[in-house]
């Protein structure tokens, strides 16, 4: 079964000083794991929505624009 894990960016990855650096690695580790980390926002995706998108798995599935807009493969 696949493992995804859907992350909130505004007050859940994204706080009032960006991301906090420990955030990363425990990505990380997870992807290690098996796990596919995607970003689920209202954010549209471009700008930092997109950035952390790529960041997190450019290949991977992420929401934008509170569903409004699925998008796959971003580069």
């Amino acid at each position: 079964m696949p493992k995804i894990l859907f992350v909130d960016l505004d007050g859940t990855l994204v706080g009032r000083d960006g991301v906090v650096d420990r955030v990363w690695p425990a990505l990380a580790a997870l992807r290690e794991a098996g796990w596919r980390i995607a970003v689920c926002t209202g954010r549209p995706g471009r700008g930092i929505a997109l950035d952390i998108a790529r960041r997190l798995d450019a290949d991977g599935l992420h929401v934008f624009e509170s569903g409004a807009v699925v998008m796959l493969s971003l580069i």
